[in-house]
């Protein structure tokens, strides 16, 4: 007998149970309800209704079971207000609303897209000047069967449970698990009512979203250049064109919502921890340490909150990361494999934000330099063809940046630009508020977080005086023949240029892209609250 048999009969149930869950789920767009006051009450709560409600519904094409608990306090002078439903402009029922909670039931037809409720609304005496119709106290919809909508989610959250599944058992006979357990980790924190906050939509968020739309429909962006390749045109400025054409698949699936664009920057972030936990064992860090670099970027607030706005820095910081990667690779081997890797890496990822067009091509410098050092000039002849292969990648950028300076990193123009580097660095151990972090925007655009929380202040420090140690014992000479020193290798030299070159972005260049950031994360504080 197989001994699999039991995997199709654990699918159905998963199947069976998601679809339990899934119908359990109110049908009701609680974000998109208009025509209703903010939520009052002490220990029973309710809201005040104007003369007319539209409660949004999923499309469905079962019916709905509707049941209201209304009620309408009097006052001198007030008569019961009366009440007729509708399901769409279709009526179903008319009646005068008592003063004390009183439940109703209604069943929309299938297909009905909106359940509106119209009052008589008379002026409040209270002396807040609202015109007041009913008080909604409970409000609840259940769906009366299992419409094809509800079926087919159920598939596909079965078809990639078990995906994810199968991913999870090769990444772990693979030894793999740590890296997808972190990833998985990330995602889920990202992913949490993403669908619903940040409420807020951000300029650049529309922008990207549109461009993509008008791409997948003429392509062409929201202006009409065709296929913009090194930057993309909005709000009186030059974005990177990247994430627009990151949300193309997502678009065509789910139409030019915020959250095909949030989805990208969700999986953009949850990208960072797996890579950060790969460079920490990259550069010979124990695996525990290396396992809360990675949860320190799974679990970071402002890293969160990065992830969960399309905005282009959203995906600097991954990508940083992961040309960093690349750029020890290669400095450890100096092959044409790894040299490639660096290539690609850092040939893609200069279009994903404005602050690694400063970032990246430093990077590779060094990197180029240490392989010098290091190789000799060796490893000329075989990383030659990677090094066109970089050229050629960043030459539709080099060339729009020279066709329009615009594009570029646009420069301070303060007399003394060192000062202004100086205090990028700074602003890592700053309170919040400070100014630019460098990789990924300034920390005003996450709405006032720094980039380290206070309470992880000392583990940085200590961290940074560890690294100072070990490149300073590496430069010291052995004692004598009995006691040599080992050299510190080439990747920790690299580390060191890239937190030499991280702030300069910001501290070079005014960064107004975090405004988008920072309105959404305001606006989900204030749903919070």
């Amino acid at each position: 007998m197989n001994r699999y048999w039991h995997l199709p009969l654990a699918l159905l149930g998963l199947w069976a149970a998601l679809l339990l869950v899934l119908s359990a789920q109110s049908p009701i767009r609680w974000a998109d309800v208009r025509g209703w006051y903010a939520q009052q009450g002490d220990q029973t709560s309710y809201r005040w209704t104007g003369d007319r409600l539209v409660v949004p519904i999923w499309r469905s094409s079962a019916p709905i079971d509707i049941q209201l608990t209304l009620a309408a306090p009097r006052w001198p002078g007030r008569a019961p207000p009366h009440v007729a439903l509708l399901a769409d402009t279709q009526p179903l029922a008319a009646f005068d609303v008592p003063e004390l909670p009183t439940s109703y039931h209604a069943e929309l037809p299938p297909g009905t897209a909106a359940l509106v409720l119209r009052s008589t609304a008379d002026r409040s005496p209270f002396d807040d000047h609202r015109y007041l119709g009913v008080q909604v106290v409970e409000l609840r919809a259940y769906p009366l069967g299992f419409s094809p909508r509800l079926v087919a989610a159920a598939l596909l959250a079965t078809a990639l449970l078990g995906l994810a599944a199968l991913l999870g058992a090769w990444c772990a006979a693979h030894g793999l698990g740590p890296q997808a357990a972190l990833f998985v980790l990330a995602l889920a924190l990202r992913l949490a009512a993403l669908w619903r906050s940040p409420i807020a939509l951000g300029p650049a968020e529309a922008v990207s979203l549109a461009d993509a739309w008008h791409l997948l429909a003429t392509g062409r962006d929201h202006l009409g250049q065709v296929l913009p390749i090194a930057a993309i045109e909005g709000l009186g400025g030059w974005d990177a064109p990247l994430l627009t054409y990151l949300e193309l698949p997502l678009v065509a699936l789910l139409g030019a919502t915020p959250l095909a664009g949030r989805l990208v920057a969700a999986l953009a972030g949850a990208l960072l921890a797996p890579l950060c936990y790969a460079l920490a064992l990259r550069l010979q860090i124990p695996r525990a340490a290396a396992a809360l670099a990675g949860l320190f970027a799974a679990a970071a607030p402002w890293l969160i909150g990065l992830g969960r706005v399309a905005a282009p820095q959203a995906l600097a910081p991954a990508l940083w990361v992961l040309a960093l990667l690349a750029a020890l690779r290669f400095v450890g081997y100096a092959g044409r494999a790894s040299a490639s890797g660096l290539a690609l890496a850092a040939g893609v990822a200069v279009y994903a934000d404005r602050s690694l067009r400063l970032a990246l091509p430093l990077l590779v410098l060094v990197a180029l330099l240490l392989a010098r050092l290091r190789y000799g000039r060796g490893w000329f002849a075989r990383c030659w063809p990677a090094l066109a292969l970089l050229a050629l990648l960043w030459l539709p950028f080099g060339y729009a940046v020279l066709a329009n300076p615009a594009i570029g990193l646009r420069m301070n123009a303060e007399p003394s630009r060192l000062a202004a580097w100086w205090q990028a660095y700074g602003a890592l151990l700053r309170a919040p508020g400070g100014p630019a972090t460098g990789i990924g925007g300034r920390a005003d655009a996450l709405g006032g977080y720094p980039p380290v929380a206070s309470a992880a202040v000392p583990l940085l420090l200590l961290g940074l005086g560890l690294f100072a140690l070990r490149l300073a014992l590496g430069l010291r000479r052995a004692p004598g023949p009995l006691t040599p020193r080992p050299a510190v290798p080439a990747g920790w030299w690299l580390l060191a240029g890239a937190l030499l070159i991280a702030p300069l972005p910001a501290g070079a260049a005014p960064c107004r892209d975090g405004r988008a950031v920072r309105a959404a994360t305001a606006a989900a504080a204030e749903t919070r609250e």
